[in-house]
């Protein structure tokens, strides 16, 4: 997720500049983020950033790749070794990947917006990031069929996607049910009930 370490100024300069863009995407938005203002968080020049990166396209492009590793990759990884956790009953590895899962999207809303973007914007699903995605949601039914209700192959991917696009909802908009719910997602209790009920509701048999 974005944010720069406190010895970000020791990392080499392209890396540097990797995470000023996906700094400055956190706190402007993808609409906003321009090649002047990730130099000028990365501290470096604008022509460090063209010969680095070649183009503004470029340092987009490869920013989306570490995003979707960041954002599709990593949590499989993590869920994987929770589940072969011999401490943890499968409900609880369940609870404790979606607390962290969607503790971090309510964190970072706009890197959801950029994974988005395309579809967002343009209505188009054939880019990097919803390929990745379809891989992700294909990888997790995978992992955890065996949790979800009964039902044939297309009743647990309905499922599936149900979950996810709540839980996306929440990424691009995590305070726009709060005063429903009377329960603030962003605070670590809103996590924590909010992981609980995802399992309660999908995963009857974890």
């Amino acid at each position: 997720m974005p944010g720069q370490p406190p010895q970000a100024e020791a990392l080499p300069v392209r890396e540097r500049i990797l995470l000023a863009a996906m700094e400055c995407l956190e706190r402007d938005g993808m609409e906003a983020l321009t090649v002047r203002a990730i130099s000028r968080e990365a501290g470096v020049n604008v022509a460090a950033v063209n010969y680095y990166f070649g183009s503004k396209a470029r340092l987009l492009e490869e920013m989306r790749d570490r995003q979707l590793a960041s954002g599709f990759t990593d949590p499989l990884a993590e869920l994987d070794v929770l589940l072969a956790r011999a401490d943890l009953a499968r409900v609880e590895a369940l609870r404790a990947f979606f607390r962290g899962f969607v503790g971090d999207m309510v964190r970072y809303p706009r890197t959801v917006e950029a994974y988005l973007h395309d579809g967002l914007t343009r209505q188009d699903y054939g880019g990097k990031a919803f390929t990745a995605f379809g891989e992700f949601l294909e990888a997790f039914r995978e992992r955890t069929r065996g949790a979800l209700a009964e039902g044939d192959d297309v009743a647990q991917r309905i499922a599936v996607a149900q979950l996810w696009s709540a839980i996306l909802f929440h990424g691009l908009l995590p305070r726009a049910a709060d005063p429903f719910v009377g329960l603030a997602l962003a605070s670590s209790e809103g996590v924590e009930r909010y992981a609980a009920e995802l399992v309660r509701a999908y995963f009857p048999r974890a």
